[in-house]
Order: structure tokens, then sequence, then C-alpha cells
């Protein structure tokens, strides 16, 4: 029988345990940078999409409301315009009733398109998420021989530009990223108005 002898190979307990608590230290300063880049690409990716979402919001907005025909509604949420529009399939230009409404509590602002003649729903689309205010301000012509009158406005005759202004936040991993909207104030060019 052989008798055992003592190997050199390997590594001593406190060997062990220098390099574990080094090894944890380098992957703690890894991690760390790990989520701080996730927040930070995820925190642009929300400003781009926020970004690009208000672009295309207004854009459609300051559309509809510049060729607006006439108001039906003018609430602090809701804004509802006639609007004639460019049928394809008549080659006529139609009325239609396009309404914006901010639903808070899904915090959407949506517009809702509808065919005068025949009542039917032409479109449902939502433009913004993840807003948490939205207000309309409507504004009547300009007194020239008081200029000290506020021209705000709720009176339907005497509408004649839009203001929207909104608040949109998104959470991500813990830091909230937030989108402040003031548009221009747009003229409802086609709308006549009165005092």
């Amino acid at each position: 029988m052989k008798a055992f002898t003592k190997s050199k190979a390997g590594f001593s307990l406190a060997e062990l345990v220098i390099a574990m608590t080094i090894a944890s230290f380098v992957l703690t300063a890894s991690y760390a940078t790990v989520i701080s880049l996730a927040k930070g690409s995820q925190s642009m990716i929300n400003f781009s999409e926020m970004n690009n979402q208000t672009r295309y919001a207004i854009e459609v907005f300051g559309r509809d409301s510049r060729m607006a025909s006439n108001v039906i509604a003018a609430e602090t949420t809701t804004f509802t315009s006639r609007n004639s529009l460019w049928d394809e399939t008549t080659k006529a230009y139609r009325d239609y009733e396009v309404t914006y409404k901010f639903i808070s509590s899904a915090g959407t602002f949506k517009r809702t398109v509808y065919d005068v003649a025949s009542g039917a729903l032409v479109e449902d689309r939502i433009l913004l998420y993840d807003v948490q205010d939205l207000k309309f301000t409507y504004y009547s012509l300009i007194n020239q021989s008081n200029p000290l009158v506020s021209p705000e406005t709720t009176r339907l005759l005497e509408i004649k530009h839009v203001q929207v202004e909104a608040e949109l936040q998104r959470e991500v991993l813990n830091v909230t990223n937030t989108n402040y909207i003031i548009s221009a104030r747009f003229m409802l060019r086609n709308k006549d108005v009165s005092s």
C-alpha cells in the first residue's frame, strides 16, 4: 500500500477568498455600468419616440385645424371641427367631423373622423400615448380697438385660433422621462367669425 503525500497543486483557501473578493468587485462595477447604459439608452429611445409622436400629432392637428370650416365643440380636452376633405373614391370634397379628444383615464390623445352625410366612422386613431395632461386653448381675433382685452374665448362663433398644450411621461427603470408640448396657435383659415 502506498502512503498519501501532500500535493503542491491547487489554491489555498486564502487565495480563493481573495480571488472571489476581487471578482465580486469587478462584477459589481460592470453590472452598475451595464444598468447605467441601459437606462441611458432606453431614456433616449423614449425621448425619440415621444418626439416623433408629438411631431406627428401636432402636424395632423395643425392641418385639420387650419382646414376647419366650423367649430362644433370647444372644450378644455375636446375639439371638434367640420372639415371638407378630399375623398378619393368620389373624387370630390366631403364634409367630415374631426374630433380630437384627451382621454385622461387611458392617458391617450385620439383623433376620430366621421362622415357627416352618412354618420359613418371613417377613422379612429390614437395619436399620443402616456399623456399626463392635455388642454386646448381657444382664441378670437385680436380686438384692435381694445388690445387689453384677452383674446381667449370659449364662444364657438368667436373662435379663430386654437392651441394645444400637453405633458407626456414615461417610466424607464425608475427614471421618468417627460416631454412638454406647447403648440403654436393654429388659425382656422376657413372659418368665419363673429362677435
